[in-house]
């Protein structure tokens, strides 16, 4: 099944070009959206993660992770690596 994360490429072919298929409340969730991962990329810490014996991220407070669980920053930056990736 293909990815349909909506990256940013398309959030601006949506909000800012002759695209007429979005009507107003799409265009205003779409203007969240990217003032969301906006707020998203201001909020994560850049620092990589550094995990102790118990496998808690020390860099960023989450000490009780869980095995398999990955730390929310990482997740972060996951996330916003796929959404600016070109398409």
């Amino acid at each position: 099944m293909p990815d349909r994360r909506l990256t940013n490429d398309r959030l601006q072919y949506i909000l800012y070009d002759e695209y007429t298929a979005f009507d107003q409340v799409h265009r205003q969730l779409a203007d969240e959206l990217v003032q969301l991962r906006r707020l998203v990329a201001d909020f994560v810490d850049p620092d990589d993660c550094w995990f102790d014996h118990h496998g808690g991220c020390q860099a960023h407070g989450y000490l009780s992770l869980e095995p398999g669980e990955i730390c929310p920053h990482e997740e972060a930056k996951q996330y916003l690596a796929e959404v600016n990736a070109d398409a």
